[in-house]
């Protein structure tokens, strides 16, 4: 049975001083009577700050993952989540909320299987789903993709740019809703949603010095490692020969050029 357990604090400092409170696991009374939570008493004090700006949370956590075990799994995540959002959206001010770890949303969402992303509170939306998708989104508005980190598909790949087929990628909620609205299995499996609406290719310039990380092993994610872009375009014009799996990628664009290319791993 999921309950919540009231605690009152007023004041500027309420909001970081609820989640100090979660962080910190039940108390003596609380665990008296079975209350439970992926939080502890080893993860007190682990909240580096909770700011509000504009009706977006922003709470940054210290390096907590080596002490929640099992958070990181397709349910604990979720559960995960749900103790974060309860404790952010019960403040009336606070319309949208981003956590991160040591100032990274990466490194917070990569650790539960998820894209970086600012989670609205329930019954509201930031717009049309696909501005939900992960990266910079989907919809740039314009044929030439601008500088930030976009996910589609690869159909060429050369020494000097990609053929690059956009598409939106939607992880936790925002995978909810778009696979609901695509009559897809909601939620989806293992927690993300790929949406692809459009067959218009784009080609991309790609930074002669450019980087990519890439799965040596078709779908295998401990086998991904750095190299050079140019053996990333050997790899993809080797699976292109003998049929295999071409992953999805993502693009990081910087001054109107690809410098990275990262393969995304899917379940």
């Amino acid at each position: 049975m999921v309950k919540g357990f009231e605690r009152t604090y007023e004041g500027t400092g309420a909001v970081e001083a609820a989640f100090q409170a979660l962080v910190g696991g039940p108390d003596d009374e609380e665990a008296a009577v079975g209350a439970g939570s992926f939080f502890s008493a080893e993860t007190a004090g682990t909240v580096n700050s909770a700011l509000i700006s504009d009706g977006i949370l922003s709470v940054d956590f210290a390096d907590f993952r080596d002490r929640l075990n099992n958070a990181s799994t397709s349910c604990g995540s979720e559960a995960l989540l749900s103790q974060l959002n309860t404790t952010a959206f019960q403040f009336p001010e606070v319309d949208r909320v981003i956590y991160s770890i040591n100032g990274s949303c990466s490194t917070f969402f990569n650790w539960l299987q998820r894209e970086c992303q600012v989670i609205d509170a329930p019954g509201t939306s930031s717009g049309a789903t696909n501005e939900l998708a992960s990266g910079s989104g989907c919809t740039p508005g314009t044929d030439e993709l601008p500088d930030g980190r976009w996910f589609g598909f690869v159909s060429t790949a050369t020494a000097t740019a990609v053929e690059f087929d956009l598409a939106c990628w939607f992880g936790g909620s925002a995978a909810i809703r778009a696979a609901a609205e695509d009559q897809m299995e909601s939620p989806p499996p293992n927690d993300y949603y790929i949406r692809n609406e459009s067959a218009q290719l784009r080609t991309v310039a790609v930074s002669a010095s450019a980087n990519a990380n890439w799965m040596t092993q078709s779908g295998d994610p401990n086998t991904a490692h750095d190299t050079d872009y140019a053996a990333w375009v050997a790899e993809v014009s080797r699976r292109s020969t003998t049929g295999e799996w071409q992953p999805g990628v993502w693009l990081t664009i910087e001054n109107g050029v690809t410098t990275l290319v990262t393969e995304q791993y899917v379940p």
